[in-house]
């Protein structure tokens, strides 16, 4: 929005809250609609089972990306930031 308009910060700070209050009301008026959302346990079951690769592929990248650091230079701070972050990127999904 901002690189075809040039507005003012509070007139950019009220339109981004006028859209960010549109994309919230959207499942809103969408679970409204017919009845709502149909459960599907099978569904559920897939997403967690994805997510659980998910989430150990991140630890098994941060503990490679960690061991080649730690190869190369030792235990450094360099080497906890990057433990840090993948550790925390990994779990804060």
């Amino acid at each position: 929005m901002l690189i075809i308009l040039d507005l003012s910060v509070g007139l950019s700070l009220v339109l981004a809250c006028a859209l960010g209050l549109i994309e919230l009301a959207g499942p809103l008026l969408a679970e409204r609609k017919a009845g709502g959302t149909p459960w599907h346990a099978h569904h559920i079951v897939e997403r967690h089972g994805l997510f659980a690769i998910i989430a150990g592929e991140g630890v098994v990248g941060t503990v490679a990306t960690l061991s080649a650091v730690v190869e190369e230079q030792g235990w450094t701070m360099d080497a906890a930031l990057v433990c840090i972050a993948g550790t925390g990127l990994t779990f804060g999904m």
